[in-house]
C-alpha cells in the first residue's frame, strides 16, 4: 500500500513538473508609467493669542507649516490686517486702538510684511518646514480695557523662477487668515 501511494504521488509529480515545464514559454511586453509632478504647496497657520497685556509690551509665537514640491521657490507674505500703517499694526476694541507687529526673527527687529524686502523667501524640499511668527505689542500704550483683536491675512505664493518677484503673475497664491488676539484690563 505504501508504494502504491508513493508510485501515485510520483505520477502526480511529473505530470506537475510536465504542466510547469509545458507553461515555461513567455511573451513580453512593455508598459510605460509616467506622471508630471508640478509645483504644488499648502500652507497652515495658527492664530496669535497675546493674553493680558502688559504695560511693559507683551511677546507671542505662532507657527506657520508650508509643504511644497521639492525644488518649488516660495514666498510667505503677512498683510498690515486693520491697519494702513507699515510701521506697526493695530488690533481694534471698535475705535480703539492696541499697536502691535509680527517679525521673521527671534529678536524682533526685522517686521514681516508682503514686500520684497520684508517677506519670508524658501525652497521647498517636499517636506512640512516650520516658520515662526515672532509678536510683539508695543509698550507703554494707554489704552482702556477690553478685547483687542485683529486679522491678517497670510499669502503663500510660487512657482516662479525668482520667487521674490511676489507679483509676478506666473506665480500662485494660497492666503489664510491668523486671528491677532490680546486683553487690556485695569490693574
Amino acid at each position: 500500500m505504501l508504494v502504491t501511494m508513493l508510485r501515485n504521488l510520483l505520477l502526480f509529480t511529473s505530470n506537475v513538473l510536465s504542466i510547469n515545464i509545458a507553461l515555461a514559454s513567455t511573451v513580453g511586453q512593455t508598459l510605460e508609467v509616467n506622471t508630471v509632478v508640478v509645483d504644488s504647496c499648502t500652507l497652515n497657520a495658527n492664530n496669535i493669542n497675546f493674553g493680558i497685556y502688559n504695560l511693559a509690551g507683551d511677546l507671542a509665537t505662532t507657527n506657520i507649516s508650508v509643504k511644497c514640491t521639492k525644488g518649488t521657490p516660495y514666498v510667505i507674505g503677512l498683510d498690515n490686517g486693520t491697519s494702513p500703517n507699515t510701521t506697526f499694526r493695530k488690533m481694534l476694541n471698535g475705535s480703539k486702538s492696541l499697536n502691535y507687529n509680527l517679525y521673521i526673527d527671534a529678536s524682533r527687529q526685522k517686521a514681516w510684511g508682503n514686500n520684497i524686502n520684508n517677506t519670508l523667501v524658501g525652497d521647498g524640499n517636499g517636506d512640512t518646514q516650520l516658520y515662526t511668527i515672532y509678536g510683539k505689542i508695543l509698550p507703554d500704550q494707554n489704552v482702556p480695557s477690553g478685547d483687542y483683536s485683529d486679522i491678517v491675512h497670510v499669502s503663500l505664493s510660487w512657482g516662479s523662477s525668482n520667487p521674490v518677484q511676489v507679483s509676478n503673475s506666473g506665480m500662485l497664491n494660497y492666503q489664510i487668515s491668523i486671528r491677532i488676539k490680546a486683553l487690556a484690563h485695569k490693574n
